[in-house]
Parts: structure tokens; sequence; C-alpha cells
């Protein structure tokens, strides 16, 4: 029998703060931090109310709404994520904060007790995800919501202290019927797409609760016939030595430095790059041309005339011309988009193909080619990003060609931008004193 979930267990059981290098639990209190202010500049804009159609009334405030403790996990995740301004393993391809953080924070603990559980909740969920990177997503499903779900039940359990029997429990209900995602309908754009994290967050906590009573999910539901991968199609692949757990994986998660998909920053860089150079002369452009990986080529599509949130948050074409007119993509913006037509318009000139080097570099670089067109005949400009997330693990978004890292500092500054307009500035203060 394989020992992949035992060693889980017990490293979840035994784990303690010290064992972490200071700089992960440095990491870990800073990605906390972004988190918390991704889900105040998510309640900003009018589509947060989708993160209560599914509330239920009870104690815990979020967003001014009284909701009960599974309510309360769902909406956080939805919130957190609904900007696509959070954070993502790029080994793994998921988004850890929007599963795992949603249950500590509707803990009602203070916010450094939430810090060992956050850890082993990323760990869990992040080594998980890069076993099985990028073959699950390529054969069609979503990380976050197929491991998001275990990162969240180990969280708890850790914060809650729970025994090793438990914790082994609660994990194999996580893998029995997790909220699997298709991948296809994040490409599609559907609306509801958001809700994927929130559903990730709230299994996690219900498979905790239920490990909890003493209800199981399964003996070896990670390896072997018919086993969660396996009937996934895909197979997990830790390496000669079994999964690996310290903690280093949050060293190469990131966060970003703008609202959107991660695949539209690349080509974004660029349009902001471009604007320095024609910022009066967008009219002329007749035609642009990104060439890059096969997966960011999913989200090439256009928004339709509704302009939903989703398809503008994932549609290359729209953040790179919303990104060349205005210079970046805010809450402000994404409120009035309907106001500015122009934005669709440009899209609508963007023609997307696959680059060959973008494709060889994916996913450790996420790479664009860019080339625009202009109708007087002037020669075409062009322009290259690489971004890539194979180093700078000490910073949290990392230098391109058109940008620099995205350091402590600058973490920090983005969550005073995304919470000064929801908790007054002596909160801000003390969020920012107590984790940084």
């Amino acid at each position: 029998m394989d020992q992949t979930l035992e060693t889980i267990a017990d490293w979840v059981a035994n784990v303690k703060l010290a064992d972490f290098s200071p700089a992960v639990v440095n990491r870990a209190r800073l990605l906390l931090l972004d988190f918390i202010g991704c889900v105040f500049a998510g309640s900003e804009i009018q589509e947060c109310e989708q993160a209560f159609y599914l509330g239920e009334p009870g104690e815990y405030l979020v967003a001014g709404r009284r909701l009960s403790n599974a309510s309360a996990v769902h909406a956080l995740g939805v919130l957190g994520a609904l900007l696509q301004y959070n954070d993502g393993y790029g080994n793994g391809g998921n988004h850890p904060s929007s599963s795992v953080l949603p249950g500590l924070l509707a803990s009602g603990r203070p916010l450094n007790d939430l810090v060992l559980p956050m850890i082993v909740g990323y760990e869990v969920s992040n080594r998980l995800a890069e076993a099985t990177h990028p073959e699950l997503t390529r054969v069609g499903y979503t990380p976050t919501a197929i491991w998001g779900p275990v990162g969240s039940a180990v969280a708890l359990c850790k914060l809650f202290d729970e025994s090793k029997s438990c914790i082994r429990r609660a994990v194999a209900i996580s893998l029995f019927c997790p909220p699997v995602g298709v991948f296809s309908y994040l490409q599609k754009m559907v609306s509801v797409v958001p809700q994927h994290h929130g559903w990730a967050a709230r299994f996690g906590r219900d498979a905790a609760v239920l490990g909890r009573a003493g209800l199981n999910g399964g003996e070896d539901p990670l390896v072997g016939y018919r086993s969660l991968p396996d009937l996934l199609g895909v197979s997990l692949d830790f390496g000669s030595s079994g999964i690996r757990l310290d903690g280093e994986s949050l060293r190469s998660v990131y966060t970003k430095r703008e609202i959107g998909c991660r695949h539209c920053h690349p080509s974004a860089a660029i349009a902001r790059a471009l604007k320095k150079v024609v910022d009066q002369d967008i009219s002329g452009i007749k035609s642009i041309d990104i060439a890059t990986y096969k997966v960011a080529l999913g989200f090439s599509q256009v928004p339709g005339y509704g302009l939903e949130l989703y398809s503008c948050l994932m549609s290359i074409p729209w953040i790179f011309a919303a990104n060349l007119i205005f210079g970046e993509v805010t809450p402000e913006l994404l409120t009035n988009r309907a106001k500015y037509p122009e934005i669709l318009r440009l899209a609508k000139k963007v023609r997307m193909t696959v680059s060959s080097k973008a494709e060889t570099s994916y996913p450790t670089s996420l790479n664009s080619e860019v080339a625009v067109n202009f109708s007087d005949n002037k020669k075409p400009m062009k322009f290259i990003e690489v971004m890539s997330y194979s180093s700078e693990s000490e910073m949290f978004a990392p230098a391109s060609l058109f940008d620099p890292a995205l350091d402590t500092a600058g973490l920090i500054s983005k969550f005073t931008n995304n919470s000064s307009r929801v908790i007054a500035k002596s909160e801000v203060d003390g969020i920012v004193d107590l984790l940084s």
C-alpha cells in the first residue's frame, strides 16, 4: 500500500513552526497579508454579490453580511479570487490562498495563530499539485479545485490540533468527492468560475468536520487503480523519494502585481511599454499579433458586449487593450468598464497564435511576443516579454523585461491600496505591523 497519505497525516500532526526557515515564515505572513487585501478589493465591486448567493445566516461577519461558518468560508474564497489578484504556485498551477486561507480566517483566531496552519495547507496542496503539473491542466482539470480542498482540510486540522487519525480521515474525505473544476470552462469564461475557489475552501472545511466526527473517505485515495489521480488520467510523480514536505514550496508561491489572470500578464506588460511609445496614436493601430504558449491561447476570446467581469479578467485581448489605453486595470476601471467601449474595440484587433519558443519555456516562464501593425503602413513595432517564475524566490512577483520584481515594500503597498477604502487607516497599519 502506498504511504503518501500516511506521510501527509504524520507530517501535519507533528510539524512545528520552528521546523520552517525564517524566510518561509516571513513569506507566509506576507502572503496572508496579500490575500486579506484581495478580499477587501473583491468586496468593493458590484460582482461581489456572487460571493453571498449561497450564503446562510450566522454569526460570522464578511463584508457586512452575517453568515454561518461554512458560508463565510465560501464567501471569503470567492472574494479573494474574484479579481484574479491573489497568489499562485507556478510549479503546480494552483491558487493556494483562495482554498487554504478562507477556513482559517473564518475561524476567528488571531492572525498570528494562522501562520503555521497556513504553511501546512499551502505545502500539502502545492506538493500534490506539483506532482500532477502541468498534466492535470492539459487533460482538462483545474488544480485548485482538485488539490485545494486537501490544503484547506489539513490547515484546519492543524489549527485545531487534531490527531493524526483525524487528519488522515479528513484528507481521504477531501479526495473522495472534491469539486472537480473543468479547465475548459475557465477558457470559456463562464461567470460561475470564481465559485470554485469558494467550493474548494468550503469542501476542505467540511472534510475536516467530517473527519473529526469519525467518518472516512477511503484507505488509498491517492495512488493506484481507480484512485482520484487515476480517474482523472494523471499520475502523481513525487520522484523516487516520495512526497517532499518541508514548507519550501512557499518560496515559489508568487502573488500578482496587477489584476487579471496571470496568463494575461506578459502581454499586459508589453502593452504598458507600448503605451509610452504610441500613447497618442492608438487609433492608428490596425492589428495586434500576440504569439504565446498553448495554455494562454485558451484565453484569446474577446468578451461579449455584456462585458461580464470574469470574461474581461480572463481575456488576454481585453486586458492588453485596457493596459494600452489606461496603463493599468483597477477596481474602479472594472466597475465602470461599460463606459469605455474603446477597450473592446481595440481588443477586437488582437490576433493570437502559438509561439514555439514560448511553448518550450512554459510553465517555468510565461512569454509573449507582440507585433503591432499600423494602418498608415508605418513599420510594425515588435516586443518580447519573458516572465520567469523559476528564480527570485525572495520576491513576490518575478522581474521581467519590462517590470521590476515585486518586493516586500511593493506587496505592502498593494495591501494598503486594496484595504484603505474598506477599513480605517489605523486598522490597515495595525494589520501591516502584525504581519510584516
